[in-house]
Order: structure tokens, then sequence, then C-alpha cells
């Protein structure tokens, strides 16, 4: 018979292990520090989402895909927001956004960011 996990470790064998998405201006672009498109995790999990050299702005541009709903993030220079829990939403699920970080270096995605819940 298989031992009963009990709390931090029970929680994190649920939603697993928390995403961080750290944005900002490289190379003069404003874009993830992570490669496109970015995972957010499974249901459940907690996103932490962080502006690393300048204050910026995320917007999704359709549903959101977090328990809260919430569409329209700023996140101060240097901070980190969250965390947010993915919402069901279904494999495969991809959620665009509008990224504008405040620096002034242009957002160069033809195709526009978008998060994937796998």
């Amino acid at each position: 018979m298989a031992k009963k996990k009990t709390g931090e470790a029970a929680i994190e064998a649920v939603v697993g292990a928390p995403t961080v998405l750290s944005f900002g201006c490289f190379n003069n672009v404003c874009v993830a520090a992570q490669d496109y498109p970015l995972h957010l995790g499974p249901e459940g999990t907690q996103v932490y989402l962080c502006a690393l050299n300048t204050q910026l702005d995320i917007v999704f541009t359709g549903n959101s895909p977090f328990v809260s709903k919430t569409k329209e993030f700023s996140i101060p220079y240097g901070s980190c927001i969250g965390p947010e829990i993915v919402a069901h939403t279904g494999a495969n699920t991809h959620f665009k956004f509008d990224l504008k970080c405040w620096a002034g270096c242009p957002v160069t995605d033809r195709t526009g960011p978008e998060m994937i819940v796998p």
C-alpha cells in the first residue's frame, strides 16, 4: 500500500512546481526570457510573472488562462506578481497576449506571443 503524502509534498504532487515567466528588454526587444510559446503548466499550477529590467504590461487578447480571469497585468520594474493559478482549459489551449515594456523597446514577434496550457 502506498504511503499517503501530507503537507507541502501533497500540494506539490497535485499542482506541480510553480512556473516563473520573466520578461524584459533583451537586445533592444521586449520579450520573454524563455522561448515562445510559454508553457504555463497544467491546471492548478501557480504562475509568477516577473519584470526583469523594465516595468511592463501583459494584456491577454482573448480569455485569461487563470482562475482569477484577470486579463491585464502591470508589473513594476524588478519585481514579480502572483501567484496566478492556471484554470482548467483543456489540453493545448493557447492564450495570446500583448506585451509592452515601459523602457521603450519594441515587441517584434509578428504572430504575437502566447502562453499554452498543456
